[in-house]
């Protein structure tokens, strides 16, 4: 009996650590991105403002840890032969909300093979750096962590 009693105990504790304090299930990708420090984290109320704020005033955030939620997209430019990802929401445009806010983001080209379908909800978790391109300087997040996510936030933000 007393084996049958542990045995319990010990499944409900490793159940119980499997799952965290909500009871649902972490996942792998979960774990690691709770241990990445960061500095910024852009939630839907003034996300339009704090991008801006990171194309305005670049210098302050060159080398920060910033993460958010968004649409992944993978697009192909031309001039270079090469294709680029962002994780973006609309926001204000010159026709309503045809806009697009957030930002490039590197991802390991080893790694390709792991990268989000087109229109998936993603969270990533990066550093915002510049990189010149064809004489000119872009900034991008280089991804520490990208992973798809099961709730979809606001795909349209307004401030």
């Amino acid at each position: 009996m007393k084996k049958v009693i542990l045995l319990v105990v010990m499944l409900s504790l490793g159940l119980g650590l499997m799952t965290g304090c909500s009871g649902v299930p972490v996942s792998e990708a979960e774990e690691v991105a709770a241990q990445i420090p960061v500095d910024l984290e852009i939630r839907e109320k003034l996300f339009v403002a704090q991008m801006n704020d990171i194309y305005i005033n670049t210098d302050d955030f060159l080398g920060k840890t910033i993460k958010y939620e968004g649409m992944f997209a993978r697009e192909y430019y031309e001039l270079t032969d090469s294709y680029f990802n962002m994780v973006f929401r609309f926001g204000p445009g010159c026709c309503g909300t045809d806009g697009v806010v957030g930002l490039e983001v590197a991802w390991d080209e080893e790694k390709e093979d792991e990268l989000p379908s087109d229109n998936d909800w993603v969270e990533v978790i990066g550093v915002v750096e510049e990189y010149e391109e064809l004489g000119n300087i872009y900034l991008r997040l280089n991804a520490i962590s990208l992973r798809v996510l099961d709730k979809r936030g606001a795909e349209t933000v307004l401030q």
